[in-house]
């Protein structure tokens, strides 16, 4: 099989990172870490496999990480328009090397219980890595996956767990490492609807940690109402913030979502975020109409 996708997106700036003991690059290296990113048309997908069996496959290639927001990002099936704040911090978007995956199922009544598995050897996410190929610079992870038997008001009830092991760019042009564990669930309940995920990650001795929860109510077949409250602490990037988010979709067909939010940001006041300016919440409108085809 071969697969490639391109797609214009928003992809945040991540430059090396500045040891704690570096005290004169703190203020340069502030200001450049902006995660809002700039638009640019990026290769998402491009990859080959491999399909020996159910229980064994071999993908090379650029592929998006696995975890359920990356494999599911797409706008007309995320019901936000935009990504939860923590997921480009904790756990990088795509990689690009060889992933091994398989998965396992066993009928039980009219549904099946499954388990999957995905174990990965991939370059870094730091700058420079994909075109020098640093062989020590290269970075591993693994996922497991359970699925539940559906049965009754009982639609969907999946849990997984994820660990990456890898190392990140330095100024010095030294590497550090760099370790994440997280875990989610997907429950789906008759019309309720319910989405998590949470992430910690440590590099130079410092602790970053993100999450998000997200409840939905699918009010009928073209309306769901939904609410997300989610948070990113992260001393790398100076950032601490929560944010609550409620919204509708209209979704008439599959490929068409029309998509209208309310949020509000709240700083959160934490030793290694530093600022001259005052911290102050702020609220949001975001609307959006998605066309997939």
């Amino acid at each position: 099989n071969f697969l490639m996708e391109l797609e214009l997106q928003n992809v945040p700036h991540h430059p090396e990172i500045t040891p704690e003991n570096d005290e004169d690059a703190h203020e340069e290296e502030a200001a450049e870490n902006d995660i809002s990113g700039e638009g640019q048309v990026a290769v998402e997908n491009a990859w080959m496999e491999y399909n020996h069996h159910r229980f064994f496959n071999v993908r090379f290639g650029k592929q998006l990480s696995p975890q359920y927001w990356w494999q599911n990002h797409y706008p007309n099936l995320t019901l936000s328009t935009a990504l939860p704040i923590y997921l480009r911090e904790l756990f990088p978007a795509e990689l690009v090397g060889v992933t091994v995956q398989g998965s396992a199922a066993r009928p039980v009544g009219s549904s099946e219980f499954g388990v999957g598995y995905k174990f990965y050897v991939a370059n870094n996410n730091f700058e420079g890595n994909s075109r020098n190929d640093r062989r020590d610079g290269k970075a591993w992870g693994a996922r497991g996956q359970v699925r539940f038997p559906a049965r009754g008001m009982l639609r969907r009830f999946d849990v997984a767990a994820d660990i990456y092991r890898g190392q990140v760019g330095l100024t010095t042009s030294e590497l550090a490492e760099d370790n994440v564990f997280g875990f989610e669930s997907q429950l789906e309940v008759s019309s309720f609807l319910l989405q998590t995920e949470w992430a910690r990650g440590k590099s130079l001795e410092q602790t970053r940690t993100g999450y998000y929860l997200q409840p939905a109510w699918r009010i009928d077949e073209e309306w769901i109402a939904f609410y997300r409250a989610e948070q990113l602490e992260s001393p790398r990037i100076r950032m601490a913030e929560r944010r609550h988010t409620a919204g509708v979709n209209y979704r008439p067909y599959p490929q068409i979502a029309l998509k209208g939010e309310l949020y509000r940001s709240q700083p959160l006041e934490r030793e290694f975020v530093h600022s001259d300016e005052e911290q102050k919440p702020f609220n949001g409108l975001a609307l959006a109409a998605v066309f997939f085809f």
